[in-house]
């Protein structure tokens, strides 16, 4: 067993000995007396040359590269709207025509609109309720009728479309 340490200690110790020896040799470099002949080869541009595939000179070693950047939820989050716009446009039925509408606080009276009208204005995210009235002529009894709807509006939806015909309702 002593043997063997003995063995295995020398073999160390030889393969510091040439490790420190092949550190400490200098590579002679080529040396030539055309300058000419340095440019055409690429060395006379900066350190590295054309071996080198970094800018920090013959492209060995360890280089850290840092990225200073916004976080990545700032490229992949939605962006977010204060105000979301909303278009809203009315139109008369057959028999139904549409007297005023109501959304988030804002009326809209309809007096006289036959072809349809387009109205734009911007509602902050949330619930809001539409409510319209439609005077109906096809039929007896009381002239009005009351319409409403729930609408959501979202933080990241971009524009919201609202089309009355008469008594229906679709939004998109």
């Amino acid at each position: 067993m002593k043997r063997y340490i003995k063995l295995s200690v020398s073999f160390v110790l030889s393969l510091v000995i040439f490790a420190v020896f092949v550190a400490f040799v200098e590579k002679p470099e080529p040396q030539s007396s055309n300058k000419e002949l340095i440019a055409r080869r690429g060395r006379g541009g900066y350190r590295g040359g054309r071996r080198g595939r970094y800018r920090h000179g013959g492209g060995s070693g360890i280089y850290f590269r840092i990225d200073l950047s916004p976080s990545r939820r700032h490229y992949y989050r939605e962006p977010y709207y204060d105000n979301v716009r909303v278009t809203c446009e009315v139109f008369d039925g057959k028999y139904e025509k549409v007297r005023e509408v109501q959304i988030g606080g804002r009326t809209i009276y309809t007096d006289g609109s036959r072809g349809g009208r387009r109205y734009n204005f911007s509602l902050r995210p949330g619930y809001y309720t539409i409510r319209w009235r439609v005077s109906n002529e096809k039929y007896f009894g009381s002239k009005y009728r009351n319409y409403s709807r729930s609408l959501r509006i979202h933080r990241d939806s971009g524009e919201v479309y609202i089309t009355i015909k008469g008594s229906s309702l679709s939004i998109r």
